[in-house]
């Protein structure tokens, strides 16, 4: 019996040191992420075809770009 709830009870320790790994993981590639270089923030201006529009960063002037895969141009 006591074997058992031995075991039972190693199971469930198991299972919530993968669940913390899995977190520290996770923060640890989110502490990555803050760590880069900020990107600039730029306005779009004007959309010039389904994938490209002009925008305007910042006192840079204006720049053509291509519009991410991801990015809902409506």
């Amino acid at each position: 019996m006591k074997i058992t709830e031995k075991r039972l009870s190693m199971r469930r320790l198991e299972a919530q040191r993968n669940e913390l790994n899995l977190m520290v993981k996770n923060l640890k590639n989110e502490f990555e992420e803050m760590q880069k270089p900020a990107m600039q923030v730029a306005e779009v201006s004007k959309m010039m075809s389904k994938n490209k529009c002009l925008v305007k960063i910042g006192d840079h002037g204006k720049q053509v770009v291509e519009v991410a895969k991801n990015v809902d141009v409506k």
